[in-house]
């Protein structure tokens, strides 16, 4: 029986006062992040394995505020998943400002050594190093690429959470349920382009699109030295493989329980219409 890493339950508080221009959701979104990263510091005594940043997005007289996570390399702590009923929310205004109070309980893992330091980079409409998306902003139609390498073996999976339905990039649909990676060699992702002839009828090839003036979807990028299969999903013709996020936090929690080898890197994405 493979060896069960133990998580444990933790909560965490954190009251975020926004700024001008955000909105309620991207405050709250904020609130229950930096909650998370409360609750980690409180139990391991050191920060979280991401790093957190804001940055703020001009197109024309727009401007638009958004979230970034970045991973860090000073790893002790990881979050695995809320508990249902979580994050909880105490939004209200002090002085006309909106300030939002977060709570959070979920599963977490202690990390006692460091993860692979594996490299991500998110592209767009090409496929060389001068096409990635600076502040992973991306517009309407196009075309998305990833491109990812690490110092050893393993295998990979991607996923992008669109509200409460995640759907599967990676694997590739007509694959094998799992995809295995080389050490030291660069994948470009999602691009026919990019491998074999032989190769090319397995790729899936994605262009992001939105309905609003500007959305955000969360990309989630497991990586293992162990071997492990994509979550049990299901096919919707036109779409990538899918399942609700209730499924896919269940199937990651279970994984990463069981494999105290795979690590997660989460980042969010902004579209512009």
């Amino acid at each position: 029986m493979p060896l069960l890493v133990l998580s444990q339950k933790i909560c965490g508080t954190y009251s975020y006062h926004a700024e001008s221009n955000e909105s309620i959701d991207e405050a709250s979104k904020k609130a229950a992040d930096f909650a998370r990263i409360e609750a980690l510091d409180s139990k391991f005594h050191s920060f979280v394995g991401q790093q957190t940043s804001s940055i703020s997005v001009s197109e024309g007289e727009k401007k638009f505020s958004s979230f970034m996570h970045e991973s860090g390399t000073s790893i002790k702590g990881e979050w695995l998943g809320d508990d249902k009923g979580y994050p909880q929310y105490d939004i209200k205004y002090e002085n006309n400002r909106l300030v939002v109070t977060s709570t959070v309980c979920g599963e977490a893992r202690e990390i006692k050594q460091a993860p692979v330091q594996i490299k991500i980079k998110f592209l767009k409409n090409g496929i060389c190093s001068k096409n990635e998306a600076v502040g992973n902003l991306f517009k309407n139609e196009d075309e998305f690429y990833i491109s990812f390498m690490s110092p050893v073996d393993g295998y990979l999976a991607i996923y992008l959470q669109d509200q409460d339905t995640v759907y599967c990039m990676l694997p590739y649909q007509n694959s094998k349920g799992l995809f295995s990676i080389q050490a030291n060699k660069e994948y470009i992702l999602f691009s026919k382009n990019a491998v074999s002839y032989e190769e090319r009828s397995i790729v899936d090839e994605y262009i992001l699109t939105t309905d609003t003036e500007f959305s955000q979807n969360i990309i989630y990028i497991l990586f293992s030295t162990q071997k492990f299969t994509k979550a049990n999903d299901n096919y919707r013709n036109g779409y990538p493989r899918m399942l609700s996020f209730k499924d896919f936090q269940r199937w990651k929690i279970k994984s990463m329980q069981y494999d105290n080898e795979m690590q997660e890197r989460k980042d969010i994405i902004q579209i512009l219409k």
